[in-house]
């Protein structure tokens, strides 16, 4: 029988293939693909607020995320989504060495997103790095800044 941390760290330890498409002083972009559905995941940097904003989505108009990652498909991808983001914002965090990096929880999906949000985040973060919260009326705004 595996205990809950094993299960947890074998769930995150399937990232796809992934490659950087563009990169300049303020912008990194990342694309990947899972069952022919191609994601970008977009770093996007504030220089007045010293911040790096992470952003991610699926590219394909006519397939959409919903309820923790069963595609309108019925294929459950969100473990796979969300581990190679986790290994893309790594690789991004080890040649970057951001201050910090903000991410939204966007509200109008229910709370639970902004929830598995904020456990996937405390369970990953950086070593040097704490997690921070702001709730607003729409959105859940998480920060991971350098200690």
């Amino acid at each position: 029988m595996k205990y809950y941390k094993e299960f947890i760290t074998e769930l995150f330890d399937k990232a796809v293939p992934y490659k950087l498409i563009s990169r300049n002083k303020w912008h990194r972009e990342y694309i990947f693909e899972i069952n022919e559905v191609k994601y970008e995941c977009d770093f996007y940097y504030n220089e007045d607020d010293d911040i790096w904003a992470l952003s991610f989505s699926n590219i394909d108009p006519y397939t959409q995320i919903t309820n923790f990652g069963k595609t309108n498909y019925g294929i459950e991808i969100a473990s796979i989504v969300f581990t190679t983001i986790l290994k893309i914002s790594a690789d991004f965090i080890k040649e970057t060495i951001p201050r910090c990096i903000k991410f939204n929880a966007d509200k109008s999906w229910g709370m639970g997103r902004s929830s598995v949000y904020e456990k996937i985040a405390k369970k990953f973060i950086p070593n040097g790095y704490e997690l921070s919260k702001i709730e607003q009326h729409d959105e859940t705004t998480f920060k991971i800044t350098e200690k």
